[in-house]
């Protein structure tokens, strides 16, 4: 490849990044102030100071310094308000959720095959949809109807495991998680601790884990680099989204959805 064609390409993604951080000065004249949080660097803003390891504990300590259980930071152009107290997370997410409740664009996790997860879903007619499919199925009166034989005998299971190896209480644990949450999506009965699709719910948890990190990837920052070639230089989010996908999309594996499906009748 020409040097030109990556003078081009770099020279474009300055002045998409200028013209944001220009339209969020000039337009942030208009807003009330923000919370407190850390002072943040010219153009990457507080970029360096989001956590990239026990975010939990990081956050905490900010939170002690601005003596606020609110805190603000700007990644490159793009805001974040952490809440630090369960009183702040009620009164924005509980008390005036219709205001609240939109989730911020996380295009890492979609490509990541992720995007059947709704929970991530903006705010909108599909997230409504969904998550009314959700609650409806997880109603008290469908669990005590459809579920309850199933997590009785899950409960057992554990309880029976925790007598005849209460060492092994971890591994119990897990098993009492995943095999609960096979049984109520799939009709599967797990008695394995290493069964294959335990086993790939725990990797499928760590990947959302470590993919939905505020910061971690530059395309969470800028959306618009999901459209560009892997090869690429600063593109490495791609290969990694490329090897995740193959445990996010497992997850459509056609054995599970005969299962699904059988479940259904």
């Amino acid at each position: 490849m020409s040097l030109s064609v990556y003078t081009r390409f770099f020279t474009l993604g300055a002045l998409v990044l200028f013209s944001r951080l220009l339209w969020n000065r000039l337009s942030g004249h208009r807003r009330l102030p923000h919370p407190p949080g850390p002072k943040g660097w010219p153009v990457i803003g507080n970029l360096l100071d989001i956590p990239k390891e026990k975010a939990h504990e990081a956050y905490v300590g900010m939170g002690l310094k601005y003596q606020s259980d609110m805190l603000y930071l700007n990644a490159a152009g793009t805001s974040m308000l952490v809440l630090n107290s369960v009183n702040a997370a009620n009164d924005l997410l509980v008390e005036r959720w219709r205001l609240y409740s939109d989730r911020p664009p996380m295009p890492m996790t979609f490509l990541c095959g992720f995007d059947y997860t709704f929970v991530i879903f903006p705010y909108g007619e599909k997230w409504r949809k969904y998550r009314s499919l959700f609650m409806r199925e997880i109603s008290l009166s469908n669990l005590a109807v459809y579920h309850k034989p199933r997590l009785q005998q899950n409960m057992e299971m554990f309880l029976q495991s925790l007598l005849d190896s209460p060492r092994n209480f971890g591994d119990h644990v897990d098993l009492l998680y995943g095999g609960s949450l096979l049984s109520l999506a799939y009709g599967m009965s797990i008695k394995d601790p290493q069964d294959y699709f335990l086993n790939l719910i725990r990797e499928s948890q760590h990947v959302a884990s470590e993919v939905s990190k505020p910061g971690t990837y530059i395309v969470d920052i800028f959306p618009m680099l999901k459209y560009l070639p892997a090869w690429l230089p600063g593109m490495g989010f791609q290969r990694v989204a490329a090897s995740y996908t193959i445990t996010g999309g497992l997850l459509g594996h056609p054995w599970l959805l005969g299962h699904l499906v059988a479940a259904s009748f």
